[in-house]
């Protein structure tokens, strides 16, 4: 792969998903907050939707990471 494919391969971003987070008296708003899996979902044998969605994303973020750092593979 040349440096020309590196860099046309685009950047993965996350959906945002408003949740409001609400503790004593105070709301915070997480727009991220669909990311975060349960312990079961992490043991899980069969993936929820939610850990796919997680997963699929992590695992593009990854690809990215690697195509971009390609230039420093000895």
């Amino acid at each position: 792969m040349n440096s020309m494919q590196i860099k046309n391969i685009q950047q993965p971003k996350a959906i945002q998903k408003k949740k409001v987070l609400s503790i004593h008296g105070d709301d915070r708003i997480d727009n991220y907050f669909w990311m975060r899996l349960s312990d079961k979902q992490k043991e899980s044998k069969k993936p929820d939707q939610q850990t796919k969605n997680v997963l699929d994303y992590l695992n593009a973020e990854n690809k990215y990471l690697k195509n971009q750092m390609k230039d420093t593979d000895s």
